[in-house]
């Protein structure tokens, strides 16, 4: 003998037009297709490109550094640490391996994108070599203590001259060093110092010759022209 639940059951068939009887469960049917959502696709890594622009207001505490002047992110590494440090979230600068942390992931690799190659950093200190030179640069004053600020001191000083400069460090050609070392060992009794002071002066003649815009050619006329006065 059919129970109620049984009579309940058919008369819930007939009424959907179904043949079998329903699921007894109280479980939803699952629909086709994945069992779980998509995942979210991954985050792009960020593409740093080089670009020039007219100083920002900045987020952090950042001591010497010229916010007001053109900033050149591919030619700098000084104006491209102050841009990717101002992207990122607050240094710590109160712990020197949490600062090194920090510039590891947000930093370096913006850095190195940019031509600036930065390795070995440790703590508010790292190496940094690119057209302007081979050199450290402590970035963190303060570093380890409360009140800190992101700073850019290198340890070389002739790189912070390129640095401040944007332009290498005029050199003598081959050509010229080759005539000037010839005009040198053909002179009778010059010594070693000697040599040394000849070398600067005609140097000094290149540099001055080059920054009053006369062409680099004009080396072997000044070597010449030293030599006739000697």
């Amino acid at each position: 003998m059919a129970t109620q639940d049984d009579l309940d059951n058919d008369a819930l068939v007939q009424q959907l037009g179904g043949d079998d009887k329903p699921p007894t469960s109280n479980t939803l049917p699952v629909r086709e297709g994945p069992a779980t959502p998509p995942a979210a696709a991954a985050a792009e890594a960020p593409k740093w490109e080089a670009s020039v622009f007219q100083g920002f207001t900045p987020k952090h505490a950042m001591e010497g550094f010229d916010f007001n002047r053109e900033q050149n992110t591919g030619k700098s590494a000084k104006d491209a640490f102050a841009y990717l440090s101002n992207q990122a979230p607050p240094p710590p600068t109160n712990d020197k391996a949490a600062l090194q942390a920090w510039t590891e992931q947000y930093i370096v690799p913006g850095m190195t994108a940019l031509g600036h190659n930065v390795s070995n950093v440790q703590g508010d200190k790292f190496h940094l070599k690119n057209w302007q030179g081979d050199f450290d640069v402590d970035y963190g004053r303060g570093a380890g203590a409360e009140g800190g600020a992101l700073a850019w001191q290198v340890d070389d000083p002739t790189a912070k001259l390129s640095n401040a400069a944007y332009t290498p460090k005029a050199q003598l050609n081959p050509n010229a060093q080759a005539a000037l070392g010839a005009a040198i060992g053909g002179q009778p009794n010059v010594g070693e110092r000697g040599a040394s002071s000849a070398q600067e002066q005609v140097q000094k003649e290149i540099e001055a010759a080059i920054a009053g815009g006369q062409s680099p050619l004009d080396e072997q006329a000044l070597l010449e022209q030293l030599q006739a006065g000697a």
